[in-house]
C-alpha cells in the first residue's frame, strides 16, 4: 500500500506546549526510552513513515493530567485545521468522576465534529458505574468505544458489553498481550478468540511492540497471523502507535514487518487492513 491508508491509532502532542502527559517522562525513562518524552507532530510521523503514505488518522488521547483530555480535544482540532489533517479523535474520560461529570466531560468532548469515541486506558472496572454511564451514552451517541483490555479480564468486559448489542468496540493493541511465552500466547489467543466471537467488536493490530519489545518479523507474525486469523480481514486494521511503539523499533521496522508478514494478501484483504475497516468504524469519509 503506497497511499490511502488510515493510521487507526496514533498520537499527536506537544511536551512543549502542553503540561497534559505527566506521566510520560517517568514512562519514557522506565522503558529505556527517554527520547518519547519529545514533542511528536505530523512533520515528525511523515519522517518516521518513511515511503508509507498514510492519508487519515485516528488520533488516540495520551494526556494523564487530570481532566486534560478536554484542552486536547481542542488543541487537536486547533492542529488539525492548520495542518489541514484529515482525523478523527478518540478522547477519554476520568472514571473516577461522578455520573453526571462524565456525562459532562462526554458532551463537551462530542462538541467536535472530529470526535468518535473514547478510550479510558486506566481505572475503569467493567462492572462499574461509571463503566455503565459511559457505554450507555455511547451506544445512544453511535461512538466508538475503543476497549483497553488484557487478557485476563476480557471475558468480564465481554460480559458486560453483552449489554451493548448497538455499540462499536474496538480492541485496542491486539488484545494488549500481558506475557509472550507459550502460556502468555495461549491465554492471550483464548481471550482474542473469545472477542472475536462477539459480532460488532473490530480489533486494532497495533501496540505489539509494547509486549514484545521486538518488531522483527518472526516475532511479530504469530501475533498478526493469528489476530487476522480470529478476526477475519473485515475486522482488522492497521495502526501505528507512534511514537509510543519506538520503545521497541522504529515505524519503519514496523511497517516493514508487516508487509512481509502480510505479503500474500490480495488486493481486497489489504484494503480492508489498511483502510476500509478503520473507515467503517470511525466513520472516516
Amino acid at each position: 500500500m503506497t497511499g490511502g491508508v488510515i493510521d487507526a491509532h496514533v498520537h499527536q502532542w506537544s511536551v512543549t506546549d502542553n503540561d497534559w502527559y505527566t506521566a510520560l517522562q517517568p514512562f519514557a525513562e522506565q522503558v529505556g526510552t527517554p527520547s518519547l518524552y519529545a514533542d511528536f507532530l505530523l512533520d515528525d510521523y511523515r519522517a518516521a513513515a518513511g515511503d508509507l503514505v498514510v492519508d487519515k488518522f485516528v488520533h488516540v488521547s495520551a494526556t494523564t493530567a487530570p481532566r486534560a483530555y478536554l484542552d486536547e480535544t481542542r488543541w487537536v482540532d486547533a492542529l488539525a485545521d492548520r495542518e489541514g489533517l484529515d482525523l478523527v479523535i478518540v478522547g477519554s474520560v476520568d472514571p473516577g468522576l461522578d455520573g453526571d461529570a462524565i456525562v459532562a466531560d462526554l458532551e463537551e468532548q462530542a462538541r467536535s465534529p472530529r470526535f468518535r469515541g473514547i478510550r479510558v486506558l486506566t481505572g475503569l472496572e467493567p462492572e462499574s458505574l461509571a463503566a455503565a454511564t459511559i457505554l450507555d451514552w455511547l451506544e445512544r451517541g453511535g461512538y466508538v468505544f475503543d476497549l483497553v483490555t488484557q487478557p485476563e479480564a476480557m471475558q468480564r468486559w465481554l460480559d458486560v458489553l453483552a449489554r451493548h448489542p448497538q455499540l462499536t468496540v474496538a480492541l485496542e493493541h491486539t488484545g494488549w498481550p500481558g506475557a509472550t511465552d507459550a502460556e502468555g500466547f495461549e491465554a492471550w489467543h483464548a481471550a482474542i478468540r473469545a472477542c472475536a466471537a462477539r459480532p460488532g467488536i473490530t480489533c486494532k493490530v497495533t501496540g505489539l511492540g509494547m509486549a514484545t519489545a521486538d518488531l522483527s518479523v518472526d516475532v511479530l507474525r504469530p501475533w498478526v497471523e493469528t489476530a487476522i486469523a480470529e478476526f477475519g480481514w473485515d475486522r482488522v486494521m492497521f495502526g501505528s502507535n507512534m511514537p509510543i511503539e519506538t520503545m521497541a523499533g522504529t515505524y519503519g521496522q514496523w511497517i516493514g514487518a508487516l508487509r512481509t508478514v502480510l505479503s500474500e494478501a490480495s488486493d481486497t484483504e489489504l484494503r480492508h487492513f489498511y483502510t476500509d475497516t478503520a473507515a467503517t468504524t470511525y466513520r472516516i469519509r
